[in-house]
């Protein structure tokens, strides 16, 4: 039996939800688009492709590709340049009394191009205070993440590096590939987390979610943002994309300044 993937049954969607925290709620054609990639990559049918799904575990072979398929596994540097002018004003004013650790926090990683971009602006303008400092990817997706992990990129994909930054903070090797220098590279580090997964012990200072709350139900979605907004540091900021959660109204963070982005300050204590 075959069926059109934007009628794909509610036993298909309820896997998704279980194995890895998707909820398509609401979102037809997303999910349309994610199993017709898969159906065009495996070349099974959408209840073939189902009962091999139902009896393979999580982290198989085959949930891998799911995994890759289903949701967004790339991204570019600087993507939103509003929403890191935001991260690089708040970061300027940490010079004159800078803390002695900081760290961010790259939700839906994707192929760590956002995670870098962050890295790059903290070791720009606090590189020489002496903090200790980190950035850090999560991501539903395993190839997403030996992309990050690997961290090589061709020349195209380092269109939002500006020059100076292209020229101090990356490397060209043999393959004509670019990838981060080692002193930007050891403040990185790529973790695997299912969208549905809180991470304990997580306490950002500045926590990036783009794109990634869409996959998820409106009440999940709401768990998720109170999920953030308690975890972040006092005088941290959430920076959410435009079109996640926008009927969402935090109760301890207050709405940035800057309207052009969804940014989210937490006033100090």
């Amino acid at each position: 039996m075959q069926f059109s993937a934007l009628e794909t049954p509610l036993n298909l969607k309820d896997l998704l939800a279980k194995r890895l925290g998707l909820r398509f709620d609401g979102q037809s054609q997303l999910l349309g688009a994610s199993i017709r990639r898969l159906h065009d990559l495996t070349g099974l049918d959408e209840a073939t492709l189902f009962k091999r799904m139902s009896e393979s575990r999580l982290g198989d072979d085959l949930w891998e590709v799911v995994c890759d398929h289903v949701v967004v596994s790339s991204s570019r540097f600087f993507r939103d340049p509003e929403m890191f002018d935001v991260v690089e004003d708040w970061l300027q004013d940490l010079i004159l009394e800078p803390p002695t650790s900081l760290s961010m926090v790259s939700w839906g990683a994707a192929d760590g191009r956002e995670a870098y971009s962050l890295a790059i602006l903290i070791d720009d303008i606090l590189g020489k205070c002496g903090i200790n400092w980190q950035v850090m990817g999560f991501d539903i997706s395993p190839r997403a993440l030996q992309l990050a992990r690997q961290a090589r990129y061709f020349r195209r994909q380092l269109d939002g590096v500006s020059d100076v930054y292209r020229e101090h903070y990356f490397v060209e090797n043999e393959q004509e590939l670019w990838s981060p220098k080692a002193g930007l590279r050891n403040h990185v580090a790529f973790f695997h987390a299912l969208l549905d997964e809180n991470i304990e012990d997580l306490k950002p200072d500045v926590l990036c979610c783009q794109n990634t709350l869409m996959y998820l139900t409106e009440e999940q979605q709401m768990k998720y943002l109170n999920w953030f907004e308690e975890i972040i540091r006092p005088g941290g900021m959430l920076l959410l994309s435009p079109v996640d959660a926008k009927g969402w109204r935090p109760k301890h963070l207050t709405a940035h300044q800057n309207t052009k982005v969804r940014a989210f300050v937490k006033p100090l204590d």
